[in-house]
Order: C-alpha cells, then structure tokens, then sequence
C-alpha cells in the first residue's frame, strides 16, 4: 500500500535516522531509503505531496517555467512533470549525484560541473537544454545547509539572475532542511534555523521542508 504522506510521522521518519538523533547523515539515508508502493528506493509520494504543497501555496502556473536549483535525480521535477507542469527544469552540480545517477535520473536534468554560479557557461546550458534564458520561478532543493552564508549569498544572486523580471511571479523559493539544533551530524552542513537562513535574504521565501512553515 502507497504510504500517506499527509501522515507527519512518516516525515519525521523521512528526517530522522533509527537513533533519531536528527542529524543530516541520518537524513539523507532515510531519504533515500523509504519506499513507496511500487517505487524502489525513493519516497515518491513525498515528492509528489512536495509539488502540490508548493502549487497550492504560490499559485504556480502550468504555463510558467520553473527552474529547480539542486534537483538531484530530478523527483520533484518528475513529480510536476506528472501533475501537468511541462516546463519545470532542474540542476544539479553535485560531483556525488552525478557520479552515481545511474538510470534513477528523472525529467529534465541538466548535470554541470560548476553550480549555478558558474555564469556564461552555466547560462548558455541551462538555455540550450531549456529553450528559455530566464524563468518565472526558481526553486533550490534543500541547497542552502551545503554551503556556507558567504557563498550562499552568491549562490542567490545567481538565482537571481536566471529570474524574468517581467514575470508576475519572479521569486526564489528555498526549500530547507532545518536541521535539530545540538544534535550530531556532518559538520560540512551549515545549521541555522529557518529564521535565520530567511535573514539573509528576505526579500526570497523560505520553506521549512517537512512543515512547509513558510517565511
């Protein structure tokens, strides 16, 4: 049976390991491990809750392009792809995912060497592969912990600069993992609150992934 994903404890199970002791390495295993129905090895559904949660909440048109910045192996892009949303592109520059995408690459991925700062080159791909240069929406995938505010900072300018200015929606999204404070965990990932990652840029709307508190 396809698991509820309106039911909190399975995104509590989906951000904690068996130790519960909420940290980022935990995390990401049970990210990848939690099946759905017929879905091997990826909560699908959740995926599928994600993209409905973020159309309710912002009004995402099914004409309007979407760019999502650190899409992995591209679930929430397949996830919308799926709900009506043909226009929903993603990338990613993890040396990690693209090493081991494998065949679970889904929808429409652009893998790159550089992130989304890399400028021209960056630019010019996401054209090639998109046909458009600028978009109604980006959307980073749980991005901001692997960096720190310093680049983050420059990692959102950059965001900024794929935006259609002339677009009704032109917004940046960031969709966070918050992780429990004093807990353990990989210390390569920044830990601040979702508060605190919203006052670095204010102006952009940060979600809280597993309540979808909005700020």
């Amino acid at each position: 049976m396809a698991a509820d994903w309106n039911d909190p404890t399975l995104w509590a199970a989906l951000y904690r390991n068996q130790d519960n002791d909420g940290s980022f390495i935990g995390y990401s295993r049970r990210y990848a491990e939690i099946q759905d129905g017929n879905r091997t090895n990826v909560a699908h559904g959740a995926f599928d809750a994600r993209w409905a949660n973020l159309v309710r909440e912002f009004d995402i048109l099914t004409s309007e392009r979407v760019l999502i910045v650190g899409c992995a192996y591209g679930y929430l892009i397949e996830a919308a792809n799926d709900a009506g949303f043909a226009n929903v592109w993603g990338i990613e520059a993890s040396t990690y995912i693209i090493g081991n995408r494998g065949d679970e690459t889904r929808g429409n991925v652009l893998f790159v060497e550089d992130d989304i700062r890399g400028g021209a080159a960056v630019h010019t791909k996401l054209t090639t592969l998109t046909g458009f240069a600028e978009f109604d929406w980006v959307i980073s995938e749980d991005v901001a912990p692997g960096y720190t505010t310093v680049e983050y900072v420059d990692v959102m300018d950059a965001m900024e600069g794929v935006l259609d200015p002339d677009s009704r929606a032109n917004q940046v999204i960031h969709l966070m993992t918050i992780l429990v404070p004093g807990k353990s965990g990989d210390s390569s990932q920044t830990w601040l609150t979702l508060a605190e990652w919203n006052a670095l840029r204010p102006a952009h709307t940060w979600v809280h992934m597993r309540t979808f508190e909005v700020m």
